[in-house]
């Protein structure tokens, strides 16, 4: 996504718009399989994180660190937190995953 199309957090986006645009910038980890080598898997991960723009890592730390106050209630709150977090540890080569 480009950065351009980033919700603005002074425009209060809704938190359906931020969840939606989240999922956009999800980063999915590799699947290993006998038809890929590890050569072009790790390839692969070199060129998406290359691919992260500053400002998409700035727009997901803005997220963490606004409190959202636009947003009534607390557990869509935290949704959008969480979601954040999870683009921002993709981009870190942590999926967070449990």
């Amino acid at each position: 996504m480009p950065s351009e199309e980033l919700p603005h957090l002074w425009q209060k986006p809704s938190c359906q718009s931020l969840l939606s645009c989240l999922q956009t910038l999800r980063v999915e980890p590799p699947v290993w399989g006998i038809q890929t080598s590890r050569a072009e898997i790790l390839e692969e991960q070199e060129k998406q994180q290359a691919n992260t723009p500053r400002e998409i890592v700035t727009f997901l730390s803005s997220i963490i660190k606004s409190s959202l106050i636009w947003i009534d209630d607390d557990g869509e709150k935290e949704q959008v937190w969480e979601e954040a977090s999870r683009r921002l540890a993709e981009r870190c080569g942590r999926t967070g995953i449990v």
